[in-house]
C-alpha cells in the first residue's frame, strides 16, 4: 500500500537517495551540506513529500517555498530532488508523488509550482509548461588576462555566503560595495551564477576579477547584458529552455510568471 508522507525534516533516507541519486551517482558533490545546506536545517519554507509502502521510504521531493524569487506574485514554491529508490522506478510512483505534491501546494494556498528538467515530458502531464527566460553561454572580454583565476584569490569583498550548485566543486563571492557576483567551478572554466546590483558596477568586478573566456547565466532582459557589450565584451548566449510553471491561481499563465521571476542558478533544486 503505496502512502506519501509530508513532513518538514527530511528523512535520513531520503537526504541518503538524494545524495546518491544525484551527486554519488554522477561522480560529482563535495556534501549535501555543501550543495542543499537548508536540507539539513527544519523551517517553514521546506516540506518533504516522502512516498512509502510499509515502513519502506521508496523515494520522494522537495516543496520549497520560493516566493521571493518571483515578486508580485502570491506564495510560488519550487519542486525539486524527484527520486526514486532502484527497483521502483518506472511504475509511475513519481506520478503519485507529483500529484500529491500539487495537491499540496493547493492547499497551502502556493499561487504556482515551478521546476528545472530537461525531461519536460514527464511534468506535462501534469500540467507543467516549459517558460524560461534564463540565458547561458560564452562572454569573450579582448581586455581580460587568459591566466586570471578567480578562485586563486579567495572570497573577495563582503558577498553574502552562498551554497555550491550542484554541479562545482568550488565558489568564490566577488563583491564591491552593494555589487557582487557568484563564480563557480567545475573544471572547465568559471561560471558566474548569480549577480546582484548595478549592471555597470557587476561589469567592473568580472572584468578585474575573471579571465578572458568565462560562461554566464543571465535571463533576458538583464542590464547587465547591455553593459557587457558597452565594455566591449561579446556574448555567444542561448536560451535554457528547463524551466517549467504549474499556475495554481486564476488569471495567471506560465508566460507571466516567467516574466516575474528572478531566479538565479543558486535558487534551483
Amino acid at each position: 500500500m503505496w502512502q506519501v508522507r509530508f513532513t518538514r525534516t527530511g528523512d535520513p533516507r531520503y537526504l541518503d537517495l538524494v545524495w546518491n541519486e544525484f551527486f554519488v551517482s554522477r561522480g560529482r558533490g563535495l556534501a549535501l551540506e555543501a550543495h542543499f545546506p537548508w536540507m539539513l536545517r527544519p523551517g517553514p519554507r521546506v516540506l518533504y513529500a516522502e512516498l512509502l509502502e510499509g515502513d519502506e521510504l521508496v523515494g520522494g521531493l522537495v516543496l520549497r517555498d520560493s516566493s521571493p524569487c518571483v515578486p508580485g506574485i502570491g506564495p510560488v514554491a519550487s519542486v525539486g530532488l524527484v527520486c526514486l529508490r532502484e527497483g521502483h522506478r518506472g511504475k509511475g510512483l513519481s506520478r503519485i508523488l507529483l500529484a500529491e505534491a500539487i495537491g499540496r501546494g493547493r492547499r497551502d494556498g502556493f499561487a504556482a509550482l515551478t521546476l528545472w528538467t530537461g525531461k519536460p515530458g514527464v511534468y506535462e502531464p501534469l500540467g507543467f509548461r516549459v517558460a524560461d527566460r534564463s540565458l547561458f553561454g560564452w562572454v569573450d572580454n579582448p581586455r581580460g588576462d587568459a591566466g586570471r583565476d578567480p578562485f586563486a584569490q579567495g572570497a573577495a569583498g563582503a558577498g553574502p555566503a552562498r551554497p555550491l550548485p550542484p554541479f562545482a566543486r568550488e565558489l568564490v563571492v566577488l563583491a564591491e560595495g552593494e555589487a557582487y557576483c557568484a563564480v563557480a567551478g567545475a573544471g572547465t572554466g568559471p561560471i558566474v551564477v548569480e549577480h546582484r546590483g548595478a549592471a555597470a558596477a557587476v561589469t567592473g568586478i568580472l572584468g578585474r576579477h575573471l579571465p578572458r573566456r568565462w560562461r554566464l547565466n543571465a535571463s533576458l532582459g538583464d542590464p547587465l547584458l547591455e553593459a557587457l557589450g558597452r565594455a566591449g565584451m561579446s556574448l555567444e548566449l542561448r536560451p535554457g529552455n528547463l524551466q517549467m510553471w504549474l499556475p495554481l491561481e486564476a488569471g495567471l499563465t506560465p508566460e507571466s510568471l516567467a516574466g516575474r521571476a528572478r531566479y538565479s542558478v543558486l535558487d534551483r533544486i
